[in-house]
């Protein structure tokens, strides 16, 4: 398995750039509650809005020769899918009054500006599992729309979706992401930077809503960005997890899913990208924490809470990480 810094992260990009560690301290605000924030890797698409990728659809197969008898010719198959970045932007203002009132302009400005961000991250976040484009065409297409339909043919994404068994409106769903440049990965648009770019626009005029003016100091945020998944087979998806029934874990009545048992699936269906990449278990904070339960029964030795790569109180499955995200919902549909 990789390790979990192999690849560029937006704090390795950071590093980088010659901004006075703005972008870095900016960075690590986003990830306090968006864990996918911290580990995705990312790259300049090799497009002005987005990344084109040549994926294999078919393969020859050859052919028994016999003696005097010659073979035909064959060929591959490939086709081309395009990935598209969505554009996030955002302005926020304060009065420039209160700015002076509270002495250290930039460091108040930060903190009046910290839900701004915060926004932008839950944002980013929820469209990595959620976003559509066939719905909502501004934005860009996350992981979801391209795992939703079950299937048992190995040749279709539908097979790395591990049934979970959940029926109704109120399941939530379980992701393992191998991240590498062959697998899965974030996009920037060719020729631009990749993360949050803030930039201070200086003291404007402001009219509130009754007219009136007043100056401001405003902020201008943007985020050029979205995902491209190179091989759908370096991504598995644990669904129709009954949110209901998971509560129960741990208890004497306990009615919740096996998801060690999903996991393992999920990690054997991923198998061959895992030491090509960075495999990361992503769950809901309230699923994870059932998850722990498990940890009260010996039987179940592969989850072990340790120290990875400098993070204390990991908790990891076979080794590995299992992180929480908030933007995961527990009113998923049932996949069929």
């Amino acid at each position: 398995m990789a390790e979990l810094s192999g690849y560029t992260t937006l704090l390795d990009l950071s590093k980088r750039l010659d901004d006075n560690n703005k972008v870095a301290r900016i960075i690590e605000i986003l990830n306090k509650k968006n864990a996918i924030l911290d580990d995705i890797i990312w790259k300049e698409g090799n497009l002005l809005t987005g990344e084109k990728t040549t994926i294999r659809t078919g393969i020859p197969a050859p052919t028994w020769r016999k003696l005097n008898y010659g073979v035909p010719d064959k060929k591959s198959d490939t086709a081309q899918i395009t990935d598209t970045c969505g554009m996030l932007e955002s302005y926020a203002e304060v009065d420039k009054e209160l700015v002076r009132l509270n002495g250290n302009t930039e460091a108040f400005l930060m903190s009046e500006n910290k839900a701004f961000i915060e926004g932008f991250g839950q944002t980013l976040a929820s469209t990595l599992f959620y976003g559509d484009t066939s719905v909502y065409p501004e934005r860009f297409t996350g992981l979801s729309p391209r795992y939703n339909v079950l299937s048992t043919n190995e040749d279709e994404s539908g097979y790395n979706i591990v049934d979970a068994g959940g029926t109704g409106s109120d399941n939530t769903s379980i992701w393992l992401v191998v991240w590498g440049q062959d697998t899965a990965f974030g996009i920037y648009p060719k020729g631009t930077s990749a993360g949050l770019d803030m930039t201070n626009l200086g003291e404007e005029t402001s009219v509130d809503a009754n007219g009136l003016k007043h100056q401001v100091l405003r902020t201008h945020y943007k985020w050029d960005c979205g995902l491209t998944v190179k091989n759908w087979r370096g991504v598995a998806r644990i669904a129709n997890i009954d949110w209901t029934d998971l509560m129960t874990a741990g208890d004497s009545g306990d009615t919740s899913a096996n998801l060690l048992k999903y996991m393992n699936i999920a990690l054997d269906t991923v198998d061959e990208f895992i030491d090509g990449g960075t495999p990361v278990f992503y769950m809901h904070p309230r699923a994870r924490t059932m998850l722990r339960e498990k940890l009260q029964d010996k039987g179940f030795a592969q989850l072990s809470v340790t120290e990875l790569m400098g993070r204390q109180n990991v908790l990891t499955a076979s080794g590995v990480p299992v992180r929480a995200c908030r933007s995961l919902l527990k009113t998923e549909a049932r996949i069929v």
